[in-house]
């Protein structure tokens, strides 16, 4: 039935269908689904371009992919959108750390531990700072 024929219709906002996408999104990634959460999240990415969470969710399908480059970059994108992020340094510098860019890795992961107070995040930044 359109809008049209039902005028009482009030379609979602904006917001609730990136809410909705995201939840998707998240869903798919953590059912497995790469191919599907690649894509939400990259809808998401569209029609919300300062929501940190698709980029982080685009550059999460990357990393299980083993696609480090791109990775970083999505990180990178998700830094500049959510500066304060610990989330986005501590990806970030993980995936610099794996196309052997360790330098710019260690920046990534101290400006990660100067933005976060979260311990198993903190204790996360230790281990990729000394792996095992």
């Amino acid at each position: 039935m359109s809008a049209l024929a039902c005028p009482n219709h009030v379609p979602p906002s904006p917001a609730a269908v990136a809410e909705r996408c995201y939840a998707s999104a998240y869903q798919a990634l953590a059912g497995g689904d790469l191919d599907n959460a690649m894509r939400l999240f990259g809808i998401l990415a569209l029609m919300s371009a300062k929501d940190e969470r698709a980029w982080i969710g685009l550059a999460t399908v990357c990393e299980r992919r083993e696609n480090w480059n791109v990775a970083a970059g999505l990180y990178g994108i998700a830094g500049a959108v959510a500066p304060r992020s610990a989330w986005c340094h501590f990806g970030r510098g993980r995936a610099l750390d794996r196309i052997g860019e360790r330098a710019l890795a260690l920046r990534e992961l101290d400006l990660a531990e100067q933005a976060t107070s979260d311990n198993a995040l903190l204790d996360a930044i230790e281990e990729e700072r000394n792996p095992s």
